[in-house]
């Protein structure tokens, strides 16, 4: 749903830019940080089950030609991943 709220006071910072935790904070929502690569990833608000890191534990799918796919063969790249339920 959308959400319309006015921003806490520390949500600016001295430089102008954006306080991202305490806007999420404010907001409720889920905040996963890896400052290393300069990264902030905000979500909906969790019900609890929030992700309290943005590293993934080792996966391993079936590619499309139906070959085992480890998403650690990509370390060191920049990955998307994007899950999807029709549920």
């Amino acid at each position: 749903a959308e959400v319309c709220m006015p921003l806490p006071k520390d949500a600016r910072r001295a430089d102008g830019r954006v306080n991202v935790p305490a806007v999420a904070d404010a907001l409720g929502m889920a905040l996963v940080a890896d400052e290393a690569h300069g990264l902030w990833a905000l979500g909906p608000i969790s019900g609890g089950r929030a992700l309290t890191t943005a590293v993934v534990p080792e996966i391993t799918l079936p590619a499309r030609d139906g070959n085992p796919f480890r998403l650690g063969s990509l370390k060191g790249t920049k990955v998307f991943l994007c899950a999807w339920a029709s549920w």
